[in-house]
């Protein structure tokens, strides 16, 4: 795999072969898109056994791949949904393990999807090859990445790695995130 890293910051370019991209492009081709009440953006829950089995071996691939990287072991968590930025659609400055109250100012902790305490890694893969737009962006690192279909970033899920979408100019920007919580064990 070809990685770039910047601190704890990885890129891995390769991360997906061809034949899972093929297979999930195909997927998500066919796929039945919602919009989620209060988000602009698009999402669609796999529903196909086998496209959930390649998910799944994309997922121990990717946890596998963390868990040796960062020298920790990782909750146990799914990758079950894609995210279709459409033109127009970015996402606002923030950092995954909290919600900012935009009025308030009041911080909440977010939980997994799979309801374990804290997010401390994030890591997002990317499909999708006809976009322009939609660069995440991390200012207090002064990086910015555009994605490519295939690769995958990875990176902590603290104040020091907030980051930004830039909205998509054109095409569709996909996407799926697996949010882990590290387990506490003789590796942290």
């Amino acid at each position: 795999m070809k990685y770039l890293k910047h601190k704890d910051l990885t890129v891995i370019l390769d991360f997906l072969t061809m034949d899972e991209i093929d297979i999930l492009e195909t997927y998500i081709g066919e796929a039945k898109w919602e919009e989620s009440p209060g988000d602009e953006h698009f999402s669609n829950t796999i529903t196909s056994p086998s496209v959930g089995q390649i998910a799944q071996g994309i997922r121990d691939r990717l946890k596998s791949t963390i868990e040796d990287n960062y020298a920790c072991n990782l909750s146990d968590e799914s990758l079950a949904t894609f995210v279709k930025y459409r033109p127009g659609h970015g996402l606002r400055l923030h950092y995954d393990a909290v919600l900012v109250d935009d009025e308030t100012g009041e911080e909440k902790i977010y939980k997994t999807f799979g309801g374990y305490p804290s997010i401390d890694i994030s890591s997002t893969i990317y499909l999708g090859k006809q976009f322009t737009g939609g660069e995440i962006h991390f200012p207090r690192l002064d990086i910015t990445y555009r994605p490519v279909c295939g690769s995958a970033i990875i990176f902590p899920s603290s104040m020091e790695y907030e980051h930004e979408v830039f909205p998509v100019t054109d095409g569709d920007r996909i996407m799926t995130s697996v949010f882990w919580h590290k387990l506490r064990d003789e590796k942290n």
